[in-house]
Parts: structure tokens; sequence; C-alpha cells
């Protein structure tokens, strides 16, 4: 049986800021909670190797530069970058030159954890530029003093840090900033042809020779920017457009579907109860306005 691997010469230098967590049943059953968070300046030859952890890890480097093994491969670990990896990996990480390598850390899990984690790293590397606006680092400052009494409420508000820490760095992964999404001018035309045309027949095939590009760079460009496929996206927006039809209309359920570019009426109800969890008479009947 393999067990957890451990090996370290000591990652922690002068006067090192680590915590160790042992989160509540409530927090473990309930909430994004803390396993290790610390921060450090790692000096010449020091690295952490750990392996099958129930946990994963983001790592951000302040200053410096560290390096990090993952799944086999190796990386560079620069200021202002953010690696977020599955602790159940093989993972090494430690200072490569004469300088410290200042770091952030934290060893974290919860329920919801792994989507985050496959959002990032449908990139191909384990790490990503933080974007100019990133607040990761007040983040880390926070999560830290979250530790120091721990009670309900730190959990609570340690919860939502992590949350905040995630979107951070997949919003870093996807390079675009929550205040403003810069999609490039392709992603951008191509959300504006299925925002106006959801109606009609738009194939991948078809929004690819539109554009005159290939279909799957378009396809693989617009999930990494926007975190859906067009396909996705323009159910989405019919689903969204045939909410507000029932809710501000009398039309039969049917001609919602029409309306919406779904000819089957059938097919149409599947799909909206499958996005929205109800039929959708039910849903006019639970949101109808007054």
């Amino acid at each position: 049986m393999h067990v957890p691997l451990e090996r370290a010469t000591d990652p922690r230098p002068d006067n090192p800021i680590r915590h160790i967590a042992t989160p509540s049943a409530f927090a473990q059953a309930s909430l994004y909670y803390v396993q290790e968070t610390g921060y450090g300046r790692i000096r010449e030859k020091c690295f952490l190797e750990r392996d099958t952890l129930s946990s994963y890890l983001i790592v951000y480097t302040v200053s410096g530069t560290g390096t990090l093994t993952y799944r086999n491969q190796s990386h560079r670990l620069r200021p202002g970058e953010a690696a977020f990896i599955d602790g159940q990996h093989h993972h090494r990480f430690g200072s490569d030159s004469n300088k410290d390598w200042e770091l952030y850390w934290a060893y974290f899990n919860g329920a919801g954890v792994q989507t985050y984690y496959e959002q990032f790293a449908e990139q191909e590397k384990p790490l990503a530029a933080l974007l100019p606006d990133s607040q990761l680092g007040q983040l880390f400052e926070r999560l830290q003093r979250e530790q120091l009494i721990p009670d309900l409420r730190a959990e609570l508000v340690a919860s939502s840090i992590l949350v905040s820490m995630m979107t951070e760095v997949v919003l870093a992964a996807h390079q675009y900033s929550s205040s403003n999404p810069a999609y490039p001018p392709l992603i951008q035309g191509v959300m504006q042809v299925i925002d106006r045309d959801y109606r009609q027949r738009l194939t991948l095939d078809r929004l690819a020779d539109r554009f005159e590009v290939n279909k799957f760079h378009l396809a693989k460009l617009f999930k990494r920017c926007t975190g859906t496929t067009p396909g996705e996206y323009m159910i989405n927006r019919r689903i969204t457009r045939a909410k507000e039809l029932l809710l501000d209309t009398a039309l039969p359920v049917g001609d919602i579907a029409l309306a919406v570019g779904i000819e089957n009426t059938s097919h149409f109800i599947n799909l909206f109860k499958e996005r929205s969890g109800l039929t959708p008479l039910a849903y006019r009947k639970k949101w109808q306005r007054i």
C-alpha cells in the first residue's frame, strides 16, 4: 500500500509563518477548509516533496524564483506567478538559486475544489501569471490571520477567502480579470453573433467558416476565454431567453421553443429541465411575476 510521502530539508527559514489546521466536521462537510498554510523565504537547496495527499495546493511567488516538479515535469516559478496543483500527484517545490525564494503556500480541500482545479488545469502548465489587479498576496495574509483562533467564525471566513483565491488563479489562467473580461476580438465577435443569431442553426463549422478560422482553434480559444464551449454558450443563451418569455408572456411552451430556435418541443422541455432543474411550466409557476 502506497502511503503519503513527505521528505524535506527545512523549507522554513528565519521567522517562518506556518499553520497546520484540523478542520471541524462541519467545515469538512460543508466548507472549503485549510489543511496547511504558510509563508517563508526558502534558501538554497531547500525543498518539500509530497504525494497522495487528499488536498490541493496553491503556491504564490512573491520574489526570487523556485522550481515545481509536478507530473514528471519541471517548472520555474517566478514573481507574480501562482501554481495550482492536485496533491494526489507527486510534487516537489523548492528554491533554484542562491537567492531566497519568497512564497506563500496553502494546502486545502472542500467539496467544490476539484471543479475549480479542473477549470485551471485546462491550460497546459500548472501555473499562471497573475493579473495586474490580483489580490492573491493579500488573500494569503488574511487566510493566515484567520488560523490564529480556530473557531467557527474563522472557518467560515477562511472558506470565503479560499473561494476568492481559487477565483484569482482561475481568472489568471484564463487571462481575464473579474472587472474587465478583455476577450480577444475573435471571441468577442463569436459571442456577438451567438447573442444576436442564437435562434438560427449555428454549428461550430458555420461559426468557424464565418470567421475564417480553424474550428478546433476556435473551440479551444473560446473555452479558454469563457470557460464554456460555443455550443453550450448558445444553449444557455436560448434557455435564458426562454425564461424571459415564460415570465413576461403567456405563450405556450411549444411557441417559446420555436422562438428560441428549438423546433422539437420535447427536446426543449428536456433541455430546459436539465439546465434549470424545472420543466418550463413548473418554472413559470414558481417564478411568474404578479
